[in-house]
């Protein structure tokens, strides 16, 4: 079972890790979390059915959701303080598609990280990730769907 689960559709990242509960509001694909005004392109973002879209800036594609299945957490000490590499496990399905991680929001927003939308939670998350020395993550389409893949 996984520490935490990210829900695309219900914008929902829940679990514990190092015996501390969250319950956030994250976003994922389609620039979704940007800080630029209309930067989100709406039919992209939190579209559980649009996992398998790859950022192409030359052509402007925006990345979709990172695609669903188990993922281990590290805390990464080398980026950013708040910063939470995403490793795909093995069995998922990944279309070409990599580098995702937990981040805090941006100009460019998500092309398939998950970016929760308060800042100070992301920060509590990934310090217990770290005390942790790691944890899981599901990645689900939604409640209301299962396009879980492991």
């Amino acid at each position: 079972m996984a520490d935490m689960m990210y829900m695309i559709k219900d914008q929902i990242l829940v679990g514990s890790v190092n015996g501390i509960h969250f319950q956030m509001n994250a976003v994922s694909g389609g620039r979704a979390g940007s800080k630029v005004p209309r930067a989100v392109n709406a039919d992209v973002a939190n579209n559980p059915y649009r996992t398998d879209q790859k950022l192409n800036k030359r052509k402007r594609i925006v990345g979709g959701p990172l695609p669903c299945g188990l993922y281990q957490m590290e805390a990464d000490t080398k980026k950013k303080s708040a910063w939470i590499k995403l490793i795909p496990n093995s069995s998922n399905v990944m279309a070409s598609r990599n580098s995702f991680a937990i981040h805090g929001r941006g100009k460019r927003g998500s092309d398939g990280c998950i970016v929760p939308l308060v800042y100070s939670e992301l920060v509590n998350l990934r310090n217990a990730v770290q005390q942790n020395g790691g944890g899981t993550l599901e990645v689900a389409g939604g409640l209301d769907i299962d396009t879980r893949t492991a």
